[in-house]
């Protein structure tokens, strides 16, 4: 039997010889990329101005407005959260940083660019537990 390398998102191994079983290594792959494949962000419609909370962290937030809704981000947020934003409504989404906290985008950038627009919000940094550095991608202007 010829020497078989399967990559899988745990772990890369080698099945060798008449002894090793590739199958069961196709088979942890197999399940590695059906685990990917299910991960999902629940929605969280949000129609009115709000400040971001740990609790958004992994999750889709539809903002539904008819008019400009602000996000605030806070200064206190962990480093490597994770939010994801679509602009459901008419009104853009405005990332507004609190005091202490900074918004890093290309440009300048601080707002959804359209209906159905989304962005990809992330906490880089929080080196003192009060100055937050954020960076904000996707459709944006």
């Amino acid at each position: 039997m010829p020497n078989v390398t399967i990559t899988s998102a745990r772990q890369a191994f080698k099945v060798q010889g008449p002894g090793g079983s590739a199958a069961a290594a196709v088979a942890v792959a197999a399940a590695d990329r059906a685990e990917a494949a299910a991960t999902t962000l629940p929605p969280v419609a949000r129609s009115a101005a709000f400040t971001l909370a740990a609790a958004d962290a992994g999750k889709m937030l539809d903002c539904t407005a008819a008019t400009t809704l602000a996000v605030t981000l806070p200064n206190n947020l962990a480093a490597g959260l994770q939010f994801t934003f679509r602009q459901g409504g008419v009104g853009e989404i405005l990332f507004s940083p609190a005091s202490g906290a900074t918004l890093q985008a290309p440009g300048g950038a601080t707002r959804s660019n359209g209906q159905f627009a989304t962005a990809l919000l992330i906490v880089m940094s929080n080196t003192t537990g009060t100055n937050a550095v954020y960076t904000l991608g996707g459709r944006i202007y």
